[in-house]
């Protein structure tokens, strides 16, 4: 039903050097547009007032009648956001790709997920062939000055060499123009420590202004590609400041009755395969926790939580204990630490919350106590089809505390909702590349009606049922 006020829905884009608002106008194309369960789904591109840069707008939608449904009316509406990082990575070499590059293809087989095996394989093969060709054609030779040289070096310098070197110049700008931005984000070396910063602060600052206006119900955020993993550390670094809830006076409130009644609910049941039982506990959670700061605010102003889900596409995530660490058993110390939030949470003395004096409070781990995780992958299969760089993440993010092999590429119950579809493009070969089209709208779906995965999609944010 709908409500005074609005659902804000920020994306934020993956690999590539897109041009602002180009990813977040398809996004909400085949989202919210070409809903056939709507009427009224036009939008307009506006200013966007919490952003700095006026390259960021926001596209808002006006009331959507749902059809079939008179008891319900119509939707709230809805702001889209597109949190756009790309020029923070302007001025990537290879030399920022290089080093990543080596320390990925030189770690132990047996530490190569399953999926990456065959591509990582296929690699050192085009490496060894490449240079054997080489060697066999006499390349670390210089020519004969006075002979002219072998008449096959000479052929590959007048004729073969230009030819590689046009073609090697443009693969490695590609190259570059992509992996660089996952290189760049995921490691920590001291070149790329203020361009991580810079890329964080923003999300934050982008989260932190929507709802500061007060104008908002709840915020979904939305991350694709290395865009989820950017999305996940907005998140989690914005919980870590926000986890204690003020009054309007500032002062911190601790956890209502209510609040801790479901928290507890969901710590009784987090190590059983009730997944969707606990997926409606955090949804009570997160709207409880909204009451409780409504009914400390004066003049409607408070420091409410507003990011309800999290919803990843297409997500290297799944990788994250590969990609982000030398050794698996580092991520698991981390995720105990918590300085990489679990769903469900790790625990503190068996509870997700801590206690000073006789308050009790959601420590800064314990984000997804109350923020539900969505993510939409396509499995990949023979290294060309489906999407390689995707996968469930529920094994690599689940509560080290509960889960009993702590390496294996096993995926326990989790309350992350991995959701697999085909993804699969019209007029292409069916499920090839499927990494951009979780989103991507063809004609041919005006005739036949939303594929599956867009229908997954729409399902996760929830634009409608809120």
């Amino acid at each position: 039903m709908s409500t005074t006020k609005k659902q804000a829905v920020v994306l934020v884009h993956g690999i590539g050097e897109q041009r602002p608002m180009e990813t977040v106008r398809e996004f909400v194309k085949s989202v919210w547009v070409k809903d056939t369960n709507l009427e009224n789904t036009r939008f307009w591109n506006k200013p966007s007032e919490v952003s700095g840069s006026f390259e960021h707008r926001r596209l808002t939608t006006d009331y959507a009648t749902i059809k079939n449904n008179p008891d319900k009316g119509t939707t709230s509406r809805v702001d889209f956001f597109e949190y756009y990082w790309a020029h923070h990575t302007v001025g990537t070499t290879l030399e920022h790709l290089r080093g990543w590059v080596f320390s990925v293809l030189s770690r132990k087989p047996s530490d190569y997920p399953s999926a990456l095996k065959p591509m990582i394989y296929l690699l050192w093969a085009l490496i060894i062939t490449i240079g054997v060709i080489l060697i066999t054609i006499n390349f670390f030779e210089p020519a004969d000055a006075e002979q002219g040289g072998t008449s096959l070096h000479k052929i590959y310098e007048n004729y073969i060499s230009p030819v590689l070197l046009f073609i090697l110049g443009i693969a490695v700008a590609k190259i570059v123009s992509y992996l660089g931005d996952v290189a760049r984000y995921i490691t920590a070396t001291p070149s790329n420590i203020k361009v991580r910063k810079e890329i964080r602060d923003g999300g934050v600052k982008l989260l932190e202004s929507i709802a500061k206006t007060g104008k908002y119900d709840r915020i979904v955020l939305v991350g694709h590609s290395l865009g989820s993993i950017i999305a996940y550390d907005v998140l989690t670094q914005y919980w870590a400041r926000k986890n204690k809830f003020k009054n309007a006076a500032g002062e911190s409130l601790p956890l209502s009755g209510d609040a801790l009644e479901l928290i507890h609910a969901m710590e009784d049941i987090d190590h059983l395969p009730r997944g969707e039982e606990y997926r409606k506990l955090q949804r009570q959670l997160f709207k409880q926790l909204k009451l409780d700061t409504e009914a400390h605010s004066e003049n409607g102003e408070t420091s409410q939580w507003l990011v309800s889900d999290l919803v990843t596409i297409g997500s290297p995530l799944t990788y994250a204990d590969f990609l982000l660490f030398e050794n698996k058993m580092d991520f698991v110390d981390r995720k105990l630490d918590r300085e990489y939030p679990t769903s469900p949470p790790v625990k503190e003395n068996e509870h997700y919350y801590y206690q000073t004096a006789d308050n009790k409070f959601l420590h800064h781990g314990a984000v997804f106590s109350l923020v539900r995780w969505t993510n939409i992958y396509s499995k990949p299969f023979n290294i060309f089809y489906g999407d390689l760089i995707s996968g469930p993440v529920s094994r690599a993010f689940a509560n080290p505390q509960i889960s009993k092999d702590l390496v294996s590429e096993e995926q326990p119950d989790s309350p992350i909702l991995d959701i697999d579809v085909e993804a699969a493009y019209p007029k292409r070969y069916p499920r090839l590349f499927t990494h951009t089209n979780y989103w991507r709208w063809h004609d041919n779906f005006d005739r036949e009606g939303a594929p599956d995965h867009i229908l997954k999609l729409r399902e996760s944010l929830g634009l409608v049922d809120w």
